[in-house]
């Protein structure tokens, strides 16, 4: 990350007094946890600390392109634990849920998650109230 970019990151933190809850080693144990199964590559929603807003899309992203952005930008991450199959045009999707396999590899690894409405959220920082 550029340092002038690291720098805003700072600021932004200690401005907004967010506290760090995950470091570049649980991010990169619950990448290697949510990606060791390679029928589910995991549709995630990611909020940035810098942006305003989330859109709340989800979809499968290139894990080294975030890494290479740094972690450090993530406020939270959202994992959408199912996986739609198409079958036909005809017929519904079949769905595939991933929830269990996904909620060992979080608690395996320590990760501090939150399940809501059956999605996960995992913080990199958290707010105060």
């Amino acid at each position: 990350m550029h340092s002038d970019m690291s720098k805003v990151i700072e600021r932004y933190l200690h401005e907004h007094q967010l506290v760090s809850v995950m470091n570049n080693t649980k991010w990169n144990k619950l990448v290697s946890a949510i990606t060791s199964d390679e029928t589910f590559n995991p549709a995630v929603n990611i909020k940035y600390v810098l942006d305003s807003d989330n859109k709340a899309k989800f979809a499968p992203v290139w894990w080294n392109e975030i890494a290479a952005e740094g972690y450090k930008l993530i406020e939270w991450l959202e994992i959408y634990p199912f996986k739609d199959e198409r079958v036909g045009v005809l017929v519904p999707a079949l769905k595939h849920e991933y929830t269990a396999f996904i909620q060992k590899a979080l608690k395996e690894n320590n990760i501090p998650y939150v399940l809501e409405r059956g999605i996960f959220r995992i913080y990199g920082y958290t707010r105060p109230h």
